[in-house]
């Protein structure tokens, strides 16, 4: 995934270079999840995106708190490879799972059997920036709120 893809406008090529040195580092990340049913979600954590042998490691782990004040932890992780103009988006185990086209604000779509994931990115906000998911399928429906933000400074026992 070197270089830009084809068909990219290659004064747009390097855009995801920038923007992914931007946003290595710790993030402090808060949740919303709304399920059509009315029910809500909550999960607080920390995300770490870091260069990784030629592509950045987005990795989150926290705490999520269900509707019944129950709390698990959870823990994900992302591969992201500079396209150009792109950001793609694989699951861990290196299999696609979406593009971040580099702009203010960007959309993708994912399709995953009989799920539609609709994604948009909002990366105009200094020192923050956020995720939006609209999920539908025939058994999930949920629209999910992601907030990153910067710490204002180290917390402890991370590094």
């Amino acid at each position: 995934m070197d270089g830009a893809p084809q068909g990219t406008d290659m004064t747009q090529a390097g855009r995801a270079s920038e923007l992914l040195k931007e946003l290595t580092g710790d993030w402090m990340i808060r949740r919303a999840v709304q399920h059509s049913d009315g029910s809500q979600t909550r999960a607080l954590g920390w995300t770490q995106i870091k260069p990784e042998r030629g592509r950045w490691r987005f990795h989150e782990t926290g705490i999520l708190i269900l509707a019944s004040g129950a709390e698990l932890k959870f823990e994900r992780s992302y591969l992201w490879y500079d396209a150009g103009a792109a950001i793609d988006v694989h699951y861990d185990d290196d299999r696609p799972f979406h593009r971040i086209t580099v702009g203010a604000r960007a959309r993708d779509r994912h399709i995953c059997g009989s799920d539609i994931y609709n994604v948009a990115y909002d990366f105009d906000m200094p020192g923050a920036w956020q995720s939006r998911w609209r999920v539908e399928g025939p058994r999930k429906s949920y629209y999910m709120v992601s907030q990153y933000r910067q710490p204002r400074s180290s917390a402890p026992g991370r590094g």
